[in-house]
């Protein structure tokens, strides 16, 4: 049984931090380029990543809104590591039953993408690369994924 939480965590954790494309700039074009040799690491791994997410966020907040749905967010790991262009909700998804639009939640998922620590960045030839993340969030967020020791 073990084996099947850890299985299932893994494979959930792949489907919410799949990049969507790496990105590099070429004379004022944007080329797509997949795969990748290395994924960016979050400081301390996977499960760090949630031991963040998890302490920072302010659950009083993303629980107490009237709204349930997800909260789609996207940034771009950059060559040096940092969090960019965070997007929330773009107006492409085209789902509005399922989003939650609740502007303090926003602001509160906001704040915590922006404040991330420096990442390890991804890697293509032996040089660091921007890659592009999504990563959506239940609200009202009660699946914990943040094991600790």
């Amino acid at each position: 049984m073990a084996n099947y939480k850890k299985m299932r965590n893994i494979l959930l954790l792949l489907l919410i931090l799949i990049p969507i494309g790496l990105y590099a700039q070429e004379n004022d074009s944007t080329q797509i380029i997949d795969p990748i040799e290395s994924q960016p690491i979050f400081p301390g791994g996977d499960n760090a990543f949630w031991c963040y997410l998890e302490g920072s966020l302010n659950f009083e907040i993303l629980n107490s809104s009237d709204q349930s749905g997800r909260v789609f967010t996207f940034f771009i790991i950059d060559s040096i590591g940092k969090v960019k262009n965070l997007e929330i909700n773009p107006d492409w998804l085209k789902s509005p039953k399922s989003i939650v639009k609740d502007k303090k939640v926003i602001e509160e998922i906001a704040r915590v993408i922006n404040q991330m620590p420096m990442w390890k960045p991804a890697q293509l030839d032996g040089k660091n690369v921007p890659v592009r993340f999504s990563l959506p969030i239940k609200i009202p967020y009660t699946d914990f994924r943040c094991k600790k020791n």
